[in-house]
């Protein structure tokens, strides 16, 4: 009987120092630890680093056809849009492909606006209760910084985004019956 409740804790024992150190209770306190995790399995876009496009574009416009030859024809080279030949107006029609769709920001179904950042995390700063949702709701604080993504090659705009400079920023984290979700 002894024997087997010794052997029993040192199961025990080594089942809880084999479990991996970036295992969290998912449906536990909301630490800082746990929001770091969560954040960090989460692509985040940054919203102040942008690149934009009309979908509807006429190639006699100098402007425009400067945008086509140049930003428009290395994206379509790598995938994320498709451009129709110019109709007799000398209109050209944009199509976003799936491969783009992840980074827009903005789509007005005649205008799109697509992220050339990511989000990462530094540090969280704090957590408290959200004003509105009780216990089951926590706002979380932190710093990051954005650094660049694929899209900023093509769209050539690093001069508007301070990369590597350190924001601070807010996510709504709500609580479900699974675990802490962040609020889309």
């Amino acid at each position: 009987m002894i024997k087997s409740l010794l052997l029993s804790l040192v199961i025990a024992f080594f089942c809880i120092a084999c479990e991996p150190k970036g295992a969290y209770n998912l449906t536990g306190e909301l630490t800082r630890g746990l929001a770091k995790y969560i954040l960090g399995t989460r692509v985040m876009r940054s919203k102040s680093c942008e690149g934009n496009f009309n979908l509807d574009l006429y190639s006699s416009d100098d402007n425009q056809d400067e945008w086509l030859s140049d930003q428009g024809e290395k994206l379509q080279a790598a995938g994320y849009i498709s451009i129709s030949a110019p109709d007799q107006q000398g209109k050209v029609h944009i199509t976003v492909l799936e491969k783009l769709k992840p980074f827009i920001i903005v789509d007005t179904g005649n205008f799109i606006r697509v992220s050339t950042g990511n989000i990462v995390i530094d540090e969280i700063t704090g957590i408290t209760d959200a004003p509105i949702g009780g216990t089951n709701t926590k706002q979380v604080k932190y710093t990051g910084h954005v650094e660049p993504n694929e899209l900023v090659k093509i769209f050539k705009i690093s001069w508007r985004c301070d990369f590597n400079k350190t924001e601070k920023y807010t996510e709504t984290f709500i609580k479900y019956d699974d675990g802490w979700r962040v609020k889309e």
